[in-house]
């Protein structure tokens, strides 16, 4: 009994489907947004601390770069505060089917991508 295969399938193997990849996207904008929010209480923080401080966050943020991550953590509270919703009704036993639920994500998607681009447009 020579055999060489793993004890279990490993991850690469299996076909990535739309719920696995809005649970984890879920999770990564969870984390993504919690760090966008020490970002904004440090650029706060540098109102209090003083000019040179400031100077520091405005070389850093007023820049390509902070309008990306700006835009980043826009989207990453957009999307996770929609999904938050679908979650709710998901515990009232609303939109369980196989077929709603592919629906709300693609709906979850697109309506996350309009919003952080009409902020976007509104707001830089």
């Amino acid at each position: 009994m020579n055999n060489i295969r793993p004890l279990s399938p490993h991850i690469t193997i299996h076909k990535w489907i739309l719920t696995q990849i809005m649970s984890i996207s879920h999770r990564a904008t969870g984390i993504g947004f919690s760090i966008g929010l020490l970002f904004i209480a440090l650029w706060m923080t540098s109102f209090v601390l003083g000019p040179n401080y400031y100077e520091f966050f405005k070389l850093i943020f007023y820049n390509i770069f902070g309008k990306i991550i700006f835009i980043v953590i826009v989207f990453c509270f957009i999307f996770h505060f929609i999904d938050e919703f679908r979650k709710i009704f998901w515990a009232f036993g609303l939109g369980l089917s196989l077929i709603s639920i592919k629906i709300s994500s693609y709906i979850i998607i697109l309506i996350s991508l309009i919003l952080t681009f009409l902020v976007f447009i509104f707001l830089l």
